[in-house]
């Protein structure tokens, strides 16, 4: 499970390294890559937001406690690059 864990974190690292690299483009500084980020930070909120409201509903049901709420709430905030780095991918490829 640890290996998981460490495997998760190193990919969300390289994704945020893939998501700076793409703000300090070229092609991220002019229009269509601003476009790219203000949709991105969109999503991203957009993101966090339902899963918080989710994670909150959900323990307020008792379908899991307090503790493993919090774990996964981390674990969405984690998670917010390698979606990120994902939609920046999908974004470059379709605008």
């Amino acid at each position: 499970m640890k290996i998981l864990g460490i495997l998760f974190i190193i990919t969300a690292i390289v994704a945020q390294l893939f998501i700076m690299k793409f703000q300090v483009s070229p092609e991220g500084n002019d229009e269509r890559g601003k476009y790219i980020q203000v949709k991105t930070s969109s999503f991203l909120y957009s993101f966090l937001s339902w899963a918080v409201v989710i994670s909150f509903f959900l323990s307020s049901k008792n379908v899991f406690t307090s503790e493993q709420m919090l774990n996964l709430l981390l674990f969405f905030y984690v998670s917010l690059n390698i979606v990120g780095a994902v939609y920046i991918f999908w974004k470059r490829k379709t605008c």
